[in-house]
């Protein structure tokens, strides 16, 4: 039995539509997955732009010490400290996730390596990463890969 391949105008013309459809589709999901990514970048540095802002000038000094603020004031720059690590541990989940690209977490991983030396961050991190509760996702890749344990 042969198979009779002939096609009339208008199947084609229905299979042509279908196919520019579909691709004009995969196209739009592409630049939705970009639309996404940008606005997601812009929040989470206007985030870290916040953490910032509210965090004393110096904290990143190796001098700085936050055992030697008073109980508001330590509590203002531990409050800001946890938002920071916040912010870490939700840009990881988002890259493990595939949500963010390699190029942007190899940048927020060089700074949180930056950071993580600084003794009023790791001071801040060994508090933090005592509980529980916290971080269990995010804290055996900060103790290997940025705290270097």
């Amino acid at each position: 039995m042969e198979m009779d391949w002939t096609f009339d105008m208008p199947t084609l013309l229905a299979l042509a539509t279908l196919i520019f459809v579909v691709l004009v589709f995969i196209w739009e999901q592409g630049q939705v997955r970009k639309q996404m990514m940008i606005q997601n970048f812009s929040e989470y540095t206007r985030r870290y732009q916040e953490v910032i802002l509210n965090l004393p000038l110096d904290i990143s000094s190796p001098k700085y010490d936050i055992g030697s603020l008073s109980g508001d004031e330590r509590e203002k720059v531990m409050k800001w400290m946890r938002v920071y690590f916040d912010i870490c541990a939700e840009e990881y989940l988002l890259f493990k996730r595939g949500l963010i690209d390699r190029e942007v977490w190899e940048d927020w991983m060089g700074g949180m390596k930056e950071m993580y030396k600084r003794p009023a961050f790791s001071t801040a991190w060994k508090e933090f990463s005592k509980n529980p509760d916290i971080y269990n996702k995010f804290k055996p890749f900060v103790e290997r890969e940025i705290m270097g344990r």
